[in-house]
Protein backbone atom coordinates (compact mmCIF):
# COMPACT_ATOMS: atom_id res chain seq x y z
CA UNK A 1 0.00 0.00 0.00
CA UNK A 2 1.29 3.46 -0.89
CA UNK A 3 2.52 5.66 1.95
CA UNK A 4 0.16 8.44 3.01
CA UNK A 5 2.48 11.41 3.48
CA UNK A 6 0.34 14.48 2.75
CA UNK A 7 -3.16 15.76 2.08
CA UNK A 8 -2.94 14.97 -1.64
CA UNK A 9 -1.96 11.34 -1.08
CA UNK A 10 -4.74 10.94 1.51
CA UNK A 11 -7.27 12.32 -0.97
CA UNK A 12 -5.90 10.04 -3.68
CA UNK A 13 -6.04 6.96 -1.45
CA UNK A 14 -9.51 7.48 0.03
CA UNK A 15 -11.33 9.09 -2.89
CA UNK A 16 -9.70 9.62 -6.27
CA UNK A 17 -8.26 6.15 -6.78
CA UNK A 18 -11.77 4.69 -6.98
CA UNK A 19 -13.21 7.46 -9.16
CA UNK A 20 -10.33 7.26 -11.64
CA UNK A 21 -10.71 3.49 -11.99
CA UNK A 22 -14.46 3.71 -12.54
CA UNK A 23 -14.15 6.55 -15.04
CA UNK A 24 -11.65 4.49 -17.04
CA UNK A 25 -14.27 1.74 -17.29
CA UNK A 26 -16.90 4.13 -18.63
CA UNK A 27 -18.88 4.71 -15.42
CA UNK A 28 -19.20 8.45 -15.95
CA UNK A 29 -21.94 8.90 -13.30
CA UNK A 30 -20.25 6.80 -10.60
CA UNK A 31 -18.88 9.77 -8.66
CA UNK A 32 -22.34 11.29 -8.23
CA UNK A 33 -23.73 7.96 -7.00
CA UNK A 34 -21.08 7.68 -4.29
CA UNK A 35 -21.62 11.27 -3.21
CA UNK A 36 -25.38 10.68 -2.94
CA UNK A 37 -24.74 7.67 -0.67
CA UNK A 38 -22.82 9.84 1.78
CA UNK A 39 -25.39 12.62 1.55
CA UNK A 40 -28.27 10.26 2.39
CA UNK A 41 -26.27 8.59 5.16
CA UNK A 42 -25.56 11.99 6.68
CA UNK A 43 -29.29 12.77 6.79
CA UNK A 44 -30.09 9.38 8.34
CA UNK A 45 -27.35 9.91 10.91
CA UNK A 46 -28.96 13.18 11.99
CA UNK A 47 -32.42 11.67 12.54
CA UNK A 48 -31.39 8.44 14.29
CA UNK A 49 -28.86 9.97 16.66
CA UNK A 50 -30.93 8.95 19.76
CA UNK A 51 -30.48 5.32 18.69
CA UNK A 52 -26.79 5.62 19.52
CA UNK A 53 -27.62 5.61 23.22
CA UNK A 54 -29.01 2.11 22.73
CA UNK A 55 -25.84 1.16 20.81
CA UNK A 56 -23.68 2.20 23.76
CA UNK A 57 -25.80 0.35 26.34
CA UNK A 58 -26.10 -2.81 24.22
CA UNK A 59 -22.40 -3.07 23.46
CA UNK A 60 -21.36 -2.21 27.02
CA UNK A 61 -22.46 -5.68 28.10
CA UNK A 62 -20.58 -7.51 25.36
CA UNK A 63 -17.33 -9.22 26.23
CA UNK A 64 -14.55 -6.86 25.10
CA UNK A 65 -11.75 -9.02 26.49
CA UNK A 66 -11.78 -11.48 23.59
CA UNK A 67 -10.22 -10.51 20.27
CA UNK A 68 -13.05 -10.41 17.80
CA UNK A 69 -13.23 -11.07 14.05
CA UNK A 70 -15.19 -8.11 12.69
CA UNK A 71 -17.11 -8.18 9.42
CA UNK A 72 -18.04 -5.03 7.50
CA UNK A 73 -21.81 -5.39 7.13
CA UNK A 74 -23.63 -8.67 6.48
CA UNK A 75 -23.10 -9.27 2.75
CA UNK A 76 -20.89 -12.22 3.76
CA UNK A 77 -23.56 -13.73 6.00
CA UNK A 78 -22.73 -17.43 5.32
CA UNK A 79 -19.14 -16.77 6.42
CA UNK A 80 -20.31 -14.81 9.45
CA UNK A 81 -22.56 -17.70 10.50
CA UNK A 82 -19.72 -20.21 10.11
CA UNK A 83 -17.20 -17.95 11.83
CA UNK A 84 -19.40 -17.73 14.93
CA UNK A 85 -18.74 -21.43 15.48
CA UNK A 86 -14.99 -20.77 15.70
CA UNK A 87 -14.35 -17.19 16.88
CA UNK A 88 -15.97 -14.28 18.68
CA UNK A 89 -17.54 -12.30 15.83
CA UNK A 90 -18.77 -8.72 15.53
CA UNK A 91 -20.28 -6.52 12.82
CA UNK A 92 -19.40 -3.00 11.64
CA UNK A 93 -22.83 -1.54 10.94
CA UNK A 94 -24.41 1.41 9.15
CA UNK A 95 -27.99 0.23 8.64
CA UNK A 96 -30.88 -1.01 10.75
CA UNK A 97 -30.66 -4.36 8.95
CA UNK A 98 -27.01 -4.87 9.95
CA UNK A 99 -27.70 -3.78 13.53
CA UNK A 100 -30.76 -6.05 13.85
CA UNK A 101 -28.79 -9.04 12.56
CA UNK A 102 -26.10 -8.44 15.18
CA UNK A 103 -28.65 -8.08 17.98
CA UNK A 104 -30.61 -11.20 16.95
CA UNK A 105 -27.35 -13.17 16.94
CA UNK A 106 -26.14 -11.70 20.26
CA UNK A 107 -23.09 -10.17 18.61
CA UNK A 108 -21.27 -6.90 19.37
CA UNK A 109 -21.37 -4.23 16.69
CA UNK A 110 -19.68 -0.94 15.86
CA UNK A 111 -21.71 1.85 14.28
CA UNK A 112 -19.69 3.92 11.79
CA UNK A 113 -22.54 6.00 10.36
CA UNK A 114 -21.28 9.19 12.10
CA UNK A 115 -18.13 9.00 9.95
CA UNK A 116 -20.29 9.24 6.84
CA UNK A 117 -21.31 12.73 7.91
CA UNK A 118 -17.66 13.82 7.99
CA UNK A 119 -17.06 12.31 4.57
CA UNK A 120 -20.17 14.07 3.26
CA UNK A 121 -18.73 17.40 4.47
CA UNK A 122 -15.62 16.66 2.45
CA UNK A 123 -17.65 16.10 -0.71
CA UNK A 124 -19.51 19.37 -0.10
CA UNK A 125 -16.42 21.48 0.65
CA UNK A 126 -13.46 19.47 -0.76
CA UNK A 127 -11.69 20.34 2.50
CA UNK A 128 -9.29 17.53 3.43
CA UNK A 129 -9.73 18.26 7.14
CA UNK A 130 -12.97 16.27 6.97
CA UNK A 131 -11.12 13.26 5.60
CA UNK A 132 -8.79 13.57 8.58
CA UNK A 133 -11.81 13.72 10.91
CA UNK A 134 -13.11 10.56 9.24
CA UNK A 135 -9.79 8.89 9.97
CA UNK A 136 -9.88 10.16 13.55
CA UNK A 137 -13.20 8.36 13.93
CA UNK A 138 -12.01 5.08 12.38
CA UNK A 139 -8.77 5.22 14.39
CA UNK A 140 -10.79 5.59 17.59
CA UNK A 141 -13.10 2.65 16.96
CA UNK A 142 -10.24 0.41 15.82
CA UNK A 143 -8.24 1.19 18.97
CA UNK A 144 -11.24 1.04 21.29
CA UNK A 145 -12.39 -2.43 20.22
CA UNK A 146 -10.38 -5.60 20.60
CA UNK A 147 -10.32 -6.56 16.91
CA UNK A 148 -8.34 -9.60 15.76
CA UNK A 149 -8.96 -9.09 12.02
CA UNK A 150 -11.22 -7.09 9.73
CA UNK A 151 -13.17 -8.81 6.90
CA UNK A 152 -14.62 -6.63 4.14
CA UNK A 153 -16.47 -7.31 0.91
CA UNK A 154 -14.69 -4.41 -0.80
CA UNK A 155 -11.59 -2.33 -0.19
CA UNK A 156 -12.10 0.41 -2.76
CA UNK A 157 -14.89 2.61 -1.34
CA UNK A 158 -13.88 5.61 0.79
CA UNK A 159 -15.14 4.40 4.16
CA UNK A 160 -13.63 0.94 3.70
CA UNK A 161 -10.31 2.52 2.75
CA UNK A 162 -10.45 4.57 5.96
CA UNK A 163 -11.09 1.44 8.03
CA UNK A 164 -8.20 -0.37 6.34
CA UNK A 165 -5.84 2.56 6.82
CA UNK A 166 -6.68 2.67 10.53
CA UNK A 167 -6.30 -1.11 10.80
CA UNK A 168 -2.83 -0.99 9.27
CA UNK A 169 -1.75 1.71 11.70
CA UNK A 170 -2.85 -0.58 14.52
CA UNK A 171 -1.30 -3.72 12.97
CA UNK A 172 -4.68 -5.39 12.51
CA UNK A 173 -4.91 -7.58 9.37
CA UNK A 174 -7.61 -6.87 6.83
CA UNK A 175 -9.20 -9.31 4.38
CA UNK A 176 -11.18 -8.47 1.24
CA UNK A 177 -13.46 -11.25 -0.01
CA UNK A 178 -14.50 -11.12 -3.66
CA UNK A 179 -18.30 -10.94 -3.98
CA UNK A 180 -18.62 -9.65 -7.55
CA UNK A 181 -17.14 -10.27 -10.96
CA UNK A 182 -14.12 -8.30 -12.16
CA UNK A 183 -14.00 -6.89 -15.67
CA UNK A 184 -11.05 -8.71 -17.23
CA UNK A 185 -10.37 -5.75 -19.52
CA UNK A 186 -9.37 -3.48 -16.65
CA UNK A 187 -7.27 -3.50 -13.53
CA UNK A 188 -9.27 -4.79 -10.51
CA UNK A 189 -10.64 -1.96 -8.36
CA UNK A 190 -10.98 -4.29 -5.35
CA UNK A 191 -8.25 -6.19 -3.55
CA UNK A 192 -5.71 -3.39 -4.00
CA UNK A 193 -4.98 -2.42 -0.39
CA UNK A 194 -6.20 -5.18 1.96
CA UNK A 195 -3.53 -7.32 3.58
CA UNK A 196 -5.21 -10.47 2.25
CA UNK A 197 -7.54 -11.11 -0.68
CA UNK A 198 -9.78 -14.16 -1.16
CA UNK A 199 -10.87 -14.63 -4.79
CA UNK A 200 -13.23 -16.91 -6.71
CA UNK A 201 -10.61 -18.63 -8.85
CA UNK A 202 -7.01 -18.63 -10.05
CA UNK A 203 -8.00 -16.46 -13.02
CA UNK A 204 -8.72 -13.53 -10.71
CA UNK A 205 -5.48 -14.04 -8.82
CA UNK A 206 -3.58 -13.78 -12.10
CA UNK A 207 -5.34 -10.51 -12.89
CA UNK A 208 -3.46 -8.78 -10.07
CA UNK A 209 -0.16 -9.98 -11.52
CA UNK A 210 -1.08 -9.23 -15.15
CA UNK A 211 -2.16 -5.67 -14.33
CA UNK A 212 0.74 -5.20 -11.89
CA UNK A 213 -1.66 -4.22 -9.11
CA UNK A 214 0.06 -5.88 -6.16
CA UNK A 215 2.15 -8.78 -4.96
CA UNK A 216 0.05 -11.97 -5.14
CA UNK A 217 1.65 -13.76 -2.18
CA UNK A 218 -1.32 -12.92 0.08
CA UNK A 219 -4.03 -13.61 -2.51
CA UNK A 220 -5.76 -16.97 -2.06
CA UNK A 221 -8.40 -18.87 -4.03
CA UNK A 222 -11.45 -19.27 -1.82
CA UNK A 223 -13.91 -20.40 -4.48
CA UNK A 224 -17.39 -19.19 -5.30
CA UNK A 225 -19.11 -17.79 -2.23
CA UNK A 226 -22.60 -19.09 -2.99
CA UNK A 227 -23.88 -22.66 -3.14
CA UNK A 228 -25.72 -23.35 -6.38
CA UNK A 229 -28.01 -26.27 -7.02
CA UNK A 230 -27.32 -28.15 -10.25
CA UNK A 231 -30.40 -28.20 -12.45
CA UNK A 232 -31.29 -30.95 -14.90
CA UNK A 233 -31.21 -29.57 -18.47
CA UNK A 234 -34.59 -29.10 -20.17
CA UNK A 235 -35.49 -31.43 -23.03
CA UNK A 236 -37.52 -28.64 -24.60
CA UNK A 237 -36.76 -24.91 -24.68
CA UNK A 238 -39.84 -22.80 -24.03
CA UNK A 239 -38.75 -19.62 -22.20
CA UNK A 240 -35.98 -17.02 -22.45
CA UNK A 241 -35.09 -14.62 -19.63
CA UNK A 242 -33.04 -11.44 -20.04
CA UNK A 243 -31.16 -10.74 -16.82
CA UNK A 244 -31.13 -7.02 -16.11
CA UNK A 245 -28.18 -4.94 -14.98
CA UNK A 246 -28.37 -1.38 -13.71
CA UNK A 247 -25.59 -0.24 -16.04
CA UNK A 248 -27.44 2.98 -16.79
CA UNK A 249 -27.09 3.96 -13.15
CA UNK A 250 -23.36 4.36 -13.74
CA UNK A 251 -23.70 5.69 -17.29
CA UNK A 252 -27.09 7.21 -18.09
CA UNK A 253 -26.31 7.17 -21.83
CA UNK A 254 -26.83 3.39 -21.85
CA UNK A 255 -30.49 3.39 -20.82
CA UNK A 256 -31.69 3.67 -24.41
CA UNK A 257 -29.58 0.64 -25.39
CA UNK A 258 -31.18 -1.33 -22.56
CA UNK A 259 -34.72 -0.56 -23.71
CA UNK A 260 -33.97 -1.34 -27.38
CA UNK A 261 -32.25 -4.60 -26.43
CA UNK A 262 -35.17 -5.90 -24.36
CA UNK A 263 -37.79 -4.95 -26.97
CA UNK A 264 -35.83 -6.53 -29.84
CA UNK A 265 -35.23 -9.74 -27.90
CA UNK A 266 -38.94 -9.92 -27.17
CA UNK A 267 -39.69 -9.70 -30.91
CA UNK A 268 -37.13 -12.41 -31.73
CA UNK A 269 -38.61 -14.74 -29.11
CA UNK A 270 -42.12 -14.09 -30.42
CA UNK A 271 -41.01 -15.04 -33.94
CA UNK A 272 -39.46 -18.27 -32.59
CA UNK A 273 -42.55 -19.05 -30.48
CA UNK A 274 -40.62 -18.64 -27.24
CA UNK A 275 -41.83 -16.97 -24.08
CA UNK A 276 -39.77 -13.93 -23.11
CA UNK A 277 -39.33 -12.42 -19.65
CA UNK A 278 -37.29 -9.63 -18.15
CA UNK A 279 -35.79 -10.15 -14.69
CA UNK A 280 -34.93 -6.73 -13.21
CA UNK A 281 -31.75 -6.01 -11.34
CA UNK A 282 -32.37 -5.26 -7.62
CA UNK A 283 -31.21 -1.66 -8.24
CA UNK A 284 -33.34 -1.13 -11.37
CA UNK A 285 -35.80 1.74 -11.52
CA UNK A 286 -38.77 -0.62 -11.86
CA UNK A 287 -41.39 2.11 -12.21
CA UNK A 288 -39.53 3.73 -15.09
CA UNK A 289 -38.81 0.42 -16.81
CA UNK A 290 -42.40 -0.81 -16.61
CA UNK A 291 -43.54 2.45 -18.16
CA UNK A 292 -41.07 2.15 -21.05
CA UNK A 293 -41.54 -1.63 -21.39
CA UNK A 294 -45.30 -1.94 -20.91
CA UNK A 295 -45.49 -4.89 -23.34
CA UNK A 296 -42.80 -6.90 -21.54
CA UNK A 297 -43.49 -9.56 -18.89
CA UNK A 298 -41.44 -8.92 -15.74
CA UNK A 299 -40.55 -11.68 -13.27
CA UNK A 300 -39.56 -11.21 -9.65
CA UNK A 301 -38.06 -13.42 -6.98
CA UNK A 302 -34.54 -14.72 -6.58
CA UNK A 303 -32.39 -16.22 -9.31
CA UNK A 304 -33.11 -19.79 -8.25
CA UNK A 305 -36.82 -19.16 -8.81
CA UNK A 306 -36.03 -17.77 -12.26
CA UNK A 307 -34.18 -21.00 -13.10
CA UNK A 308 -37.48 -22.84 -12.65
CA UNK A 309 -39.12 -20.59 -15.26
CA UNK A 310 -36.42 -19.97 -17.85
CA UNK A 311 -34.51 -22.34 -20.12
CA UNK A 312 -32.16 -19.80 -21.71
CA UNK A 313 -30.63 -16.78 -19.95
CA UNK A 314 -29.22 -13.74 -21.75
CA UNK A 315 -27.34 -10.76 -20.34
CA UNK A 316 -24.55 -8.31 -21.11
CA UNK A 317 -22.00 -8.82 -18.32
CA UNK A 318 -23.69 -10.25 -15.28
CA UNK A 319 -22.65 -12.53 -12.42
CA UNK A 320 -26.16 -13.98 -12.69
CA UNK A 321 -25.28 -15.19 -16.19
CA UNK A 322 -22.29 -17.01 -14.74
CA UNK A 323 -24.50 -18.57 -12.06
CA UNK A 324 -26.91 -19.74 -14.78
CA UNK A 325 -24.08 -21.61 -16.51
CA UNK A 326 -22.79 -23.01 -13.21
CA UNK A 327 -26.30 -24.29 -12.45
CA UNK A 328 -26.52 -26.13 -15.78
CA UNK A 329 -28.68 -23.63 -17.65
CA UNK A 330 -28.02 -22.40 -21.19
CA UNK A 331 -26.56 -18.88 -21.15
CA UNK A 332 -25.75 -16.27 -23.81
CA UNK A 333 -23.67 -13.14 -23.40
CA UNK A 334 -25.10 -10.42 -25.65
CA UNK A 335 -22.17 -8.00 -25.78
CA UNK A 336 -23.97 -5.10 -27.49
CA UNK A 337 -23.44 -2.19 -25.06
CA UNK A 338 -20.85 0.45 -25.83
CA UNK A 339 -18.65 -0.71 -22.95
CA UNK A 340 -15.37 -2.59 -22.95
CA UNK A 341 -15.96 -5.79 -20.99
CA UNK A 342 -14.60 -9.33 -20.97
CA UNK A 343 -15.70 -11.93 -23.50
CA UNK A 344 -17.43 -14.78 -21.65
CA UNK A 345 -16.86 -17.25 -24.47
CA UNK A 346 -13.12 -16.64 -24.37
CA UNK A 347 -13.23 -17.08 -20.58
CA UNK A 348 -14.96 -20.46 -20.94
CA UNK A 349 -18.28 -19.38 -19.45
CA UNK A 350 -20.90 -19.31 -22.21
CA UNK A 351 -21.52 -18.39 -25.85
CA UNK A 352 -20.93 -14.72 -26.72
CA UNK A 353 -22.63 -12.76 -29.53
CA UNK A 354 -22.19 -9.10 -30.42
CA UNK A 355 -25.41 -8.14 -32.21
CA UNK A 356 -28.98 -8.61 -31.08
CA UNK A 357 -29.95 -10.22 -34.37
CA UNK A 358 -27.22 -12.86 -33.84
CA UNK A 359 -29.28 -14.22 -30.95
CA UNK A 360 -32.03 -15.20 -33.41
CA UNK A 361 -29.85 -17.80 -35.12
CA UNK A 362 -28.42 -18.96 -31.82
CA UNK A 363 -31.83 -19.33 -30.16
CA UNK A 364 -33.14 -21.28 -33.15
CA UNK A 365 -30.23 -23.69 -32.84
CA UNK A 366 -30.78 -24.01 -29.09
CA UNK A 367 -34.47 -24.70 -29.63
CA UNK A 368 -33.66 -27.48 -32.11
CA UNK A 369 -30.94 -29.07 -29.94
CA UNK A 370 -30.88 -27.71 -26.36
CA UNK A 371 -28.50 -30.33 -24.95
CA UNK A 372 -25.91 -29.41 -27.55
CA UNK A 373 -25.56 -25.96 -25.98
CA UNK A 374 -25.00 -26.99 -22.36
CA UNK A 375 -21.61 -25.53 -21.44
CA UNK A 376 -19.06 -27.21 -19.19
CA UNK A 377 -17.96 -24.50 -16.79
CA UNK A 378 -14.35 -23.31 -16.59
CA UNK A 379 -13.24 -24.20 -13.05
CA UNK A 380 -10.07 -22.16 -13.47
CA UNK A 381 -12.25 -19.06 -13.73
CA UNK A 382 -14.34 -19.93 -10.69
CA UNK A 383 -13.53 -22.81 -8.37
CA UNK A 384 -16.52 -24.51 -6.78
CA UNK A 385 -15.79 -25.78 -3.27
CA UNK A 386 -18.09 -28.31 -1.63
CA UNK A 387 -17.77 -26.46 1.72
CA UNK A 388 -16.63 -22.94 0.91
CA UNK A 389 -17.43 -21.75 4.44
CA UNK A 390 -14.96 -24.31 5.84
CA UNK A 391 -12.36 -23.16 3.32
CA UNK A 392 -12.90 -19.59 4.54
CA UNK A 393 -12.25 -20.62 8.16
CA UNK A 394 -9.12 -22.53 7.14
CA UNK A 395 -7.74 -19.48 5.33
CA UNK A 396 -8.54 -17.18 8.25
CA UNK A 397 -6.80 -19.53 10.69
CA UNK A 398 -3.81 -20.55 8.57
CA UNK A 399 -3.06 -17.28 6.77
CA UNK A 400 -4.68 -14.30 8.48
CA UNK A 401 -4.58 -15.07 12.21
CA UNK A 402 -1.38 -17.10 12.10
CA UNK A 403 0.84 -14.26 13.32
CA UNK A 404 -1.74 -12.19 15.20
Amino acid sequence: MRTITNDDSLEEFLINDLFDLQEAQGSKDFKHIVMSIFRKASIINYFIFPLYIFDIIYNYFKNKDKATLYFRGIKLKPFIDESKKHFPVGIIVTSFKDRLYAINNNMPYINILPAYSEMNKYFKTKNVKYLKKTLDFTNTIIKKNNISALVLWNDCFPMDRALILSSKENKIPSVQVQIGMYNSKFSPDNGRVSDFVFVWGDFFKRMYKDFKVRNTSNIYTLGYIRKLKKIKPSDEVKSVIYLGQNIEKFNSDLYETKIKTILKLKDICRDLNLNFFYKPHPKDDIKRLKKDLNQISFISGNLEESFKIGDVFISFFSTSLIEATMSGKIAIQLKNYDMNVGNFENLGICKTVFKIEDTRVLLKGIKDNPKGYIKKFNNNYIKVERNVEHKFIDLINEKVLKNV
